[in-house]
């Protein structure tokens, strides 16, 4: 699955080895991990704060390789509330009880961009003297249109206030890893 996607996303898992004896996979939507379980032979991610689900059908095969194991998604269904930022981490062990581990990290951006603030667990829910910049991180598929106007408005519980252009600034777009969007940061 790309970095940043837009059209169909189906991600694909495959785990290998001769003496495979355990495997775990775990998705998180927004950094959050999404509740997991099985039944008639599909697994079900359930999306954190709502009734939604993503499923997958998992395989098992012998081969001379080894047991094969495939865990392939359903598409995701394209109502805005499955956009987001995820994270795939899949572990599997053998019997000698060794591990490997291995993640990924998407965004689904079929209605529109996706934000994150960066390193929040520095400011969130913490004591701080001094107030650090805020980095937001914006992931699309598309490059803003030359003409955009970006206003950032900032939810103060009782108020809101909307920032100034002198009071944040803008990256210029970078293309992600895999060429499959953008990612602008905010500060």
């Amino acid at each position: 699955v790309s970095a940043a996607n837009k059209n169909d996303v189906v991600p694909v898992v495959e785990i290998s080895d001769k003496n495979l004896k355990t495997h775990e996979i775990k998705l998180y939507r927004n950094g959050t991990e999404c509740e997991s379980g099985s039944a008639d032979g599909k697994i079900s991610f359930k999306l954190p704060d709502a009734d939604k689900y993503i499923t997958a059908v998992m395989t098992t095969d012998q081969t001379e390789d080894g047991i094969v194991k495939k865990l392939v998604f359903d598409n995701f269904p394209t109502e805005e509330i499955y956009d987001g930022s995820y994270s795939l981490e899949v572990t599997a062990g053998d019997k000698a009880l060794n591990t490997n581990s291995a993640d990924m990290e998407f965004s689904v951006n079929r209605k529109g961009s996706v934000f994150a603030i960066k390193d929040i667990d520095k400011i969130n829910n913490q004591y701080l003297n001094i107030a650090p910049s805020v980095v937001i991180t914006e992931r699309n598929v598309d490059k803003h249109k030359p003409d955009s106007d970006v206003v950032i408005i900032v939810d103060k519980g009782s108020n809101t206030v909307q920032l100034t252009p002198d009071q944040y600034s803008v990256s210029e777009p970078e293309a992600l890893d895999d060429k499959s969007g953008y990612e602008y940061e905010y500060t």
